[in-house]
């Protein structure tokens, strides 16, 4: 079995003139977000074997969080340019060339192309992958090259509550 986990970063300041995009910090609510959903997957008993992120700044921290709670080295994460700004092709190409030792691979990126890679797998789209929502996604194969839509298993959508 295959366990692919796609995380959208969580809440992040609105672009101003002080930041470019790929800098946008977290705000107060994506951090408290990004704390909430790494604990339900911790109790869930989720365990990365790779976390990989993009490299905005937003997307790093929600990653450093997810790591934190996980138990995951924080030495361990990759970071990536190929996360920003990735068009949907892009992004399942990275997911399948998955080193297959690894059973579970944690994404950390952007929108809309995480709710287009969550729907490229589930039956019934979704709407909107929201900020620091978590598509826990279990497909019934040896080989990351093999994840499709038809074997994906078990699958869970984790959102943040809304306030």
């Amino acid at each position: 079995m295959k366990q692919l986990i796609l995380v959208r970063h969580g809440k992040a300041a609105i672009s101003e003139e002080t930041f470019e995009d790929v800098d946008r910090p977290l705000k107060l609510r994506g951090v408290r977000d990004s704390l909430s959903i790494a604990k339900t997957l911790k109790e869930k008993n989720i365990t990365p074997s790779q976390i990989t992120t993009s490299h905005a700044a937003r997307a790093c921290h929600t990653a450093t969080i997810f790591a934190e709670c996980l138990h995951f080295p924080l030495e361990s994460v990759t970071i990536t340019h190929k996360l920003y700004n990735a068009n949907l092709k892009d992004l399942l190409d990275l997911i399948r060339q998955t080193a297959n030792k690894i059973s579970v691979h944690l994404l950390v990126g952007h929108n809309p192309t995480f709710t287009f890679a969550t729907n490229a797998f589930l039956k019934e789209p979704i709407y909107d992958l929201p900020t620091t929502g978590v598509a826990l996604l279990n497909f019934n194969v040896d080989k990351w090259e093999d994840i499709s839509r038809d074997n994906l298993g078990h699958f869970e959508l984790v959102f943040p509550k809304k306030e």
